[in-house]
């Protein structure tokens, strides 16, 4: 397919072997996903297997590499006349590649959660609703948003479900833990004599201020923050930490991609891979315990 040719040009613009080498990886990538003549390939065919290296988890930044190269190889057929027109012509990448949020590991969700720093008579209350505040973000992967418009009317507790409303006003019911539901009682109990205290509120909402206003989206970041804060966890913690957190630990389970970008309330599920990341211990278990050559032999 004149690759022979078009790597010789390579060599007499002067290009890096290296970055031969990685235009000749990106052709093959491309020719084996598409396997298609190479004289009827159309742009359509460049979209698709950008989105199927998209939903391999591949880079934004390694896909433009990707195309770079696949774009200089039909220049290059375009140029030899080889082809009629060239279907890289106007090819674009939208994105960049987005920094992975911060997430906590189990052990310090299991600290901060089961162990509570001690309890302060004077604050009890709040302690008792940033407590389920947490579980519940932890437990549903809830967006901050989603946090703040939670109401009481849309959690059931016997089939643990939540009903939420996210972006675009789209409905979406998500599980809810049993660790979650305990939280979510005991700050209820509290919530209702606040509210009984307080007959002027009068709203719907799970979390409220001590004098039963509808918590602030900003006094919920607080409130996370400084649970965490108080246990002597320094690594950034807000809502969407725990929902990221929520989203690796469902992934290193097994938990499949798209199960959880219908919890996430993900469209795209290209969203939802930003959440893939999965740390070098569990890889390399998953590799130990799968790959017939790595497991040891007795």
């Amino acid at each position: 397919m004149y690759i022979d040719k078009w790597r010789n040009k390579l060599i007499t613009e002067n290009k890096s072997p290296l970055t031969i080498k990685g235009y000749e990886e990106a052709l093959v990538h491309f020719l084996d996903y598409i396997k298609t003549d190479i004289l009827v390939i159309e742009k359509s065919d460049i979209y698709q297997f950008i989105a199927h290296r998209q939903q391999c988890g591949i880079s934004i930044d390694t896909i433009k590499k990707e195309i770079a190269g696949i774009k200089n190889y039909f220049k290059y057929l375009f140029n030899e006349e080889i082809i009629n027109s060239n279907p890289t012509i106007d090819i674009k990448i939208k994105g960049e590649n987005k920094k992975l949020p911060n997430y906590h590991s189990i052990n310090v969700m299991n600290d901060v959660l089961d162990n509570p720093v001690k309890p302060d008579p004077k604050y009890k209350t709040n302690q008792i609703r940033d407590l389920a505040l947490v579980e519940i973000a932890y437990s549903s992967g809830l967006r901050l948003e989603e946090l703040h418009s939670l109401e009481i009317c849309k959690i059931n507790t016997d089939e643990k479900l939540l009903r939420i409303t996210g972006k675009g006003n789209k409905e979406r019911i998500v599980p809810i833990g049993s660790k979650a539901i305990q939280a979510l009682e005991l700050w209820l109990l509290e919530r209702n004599h606040i509210m009984q205290k307080n007959l002027s509120q009068n709203h719907d909402y799970v979390f409220t201020t001590t004098t039963g206003k509808q918590l602030s989206r900003t006094q919920i970041n607080e409130r996370v923050k400084k649970l965490f804060r108080d246990k002597g966890i320094t690594q950034k913690s807000n809502p969407h930490t725990l929902r990221h957190t929520f989203a690796t630990h469902l992934l290193s389970s097994k938990v499949g991609i798209r199960d959880i970008q219908e919890m996430l309330g993900h469209a795209d599920l290209n969203t939802t891979q930003i959440y893939t990341y999965v740390d070098e211990t569990t890889m390399k278990e998953e590799y130990n315990n799968s790959h017939p050559r790595a497991k040891s032999r007795t």
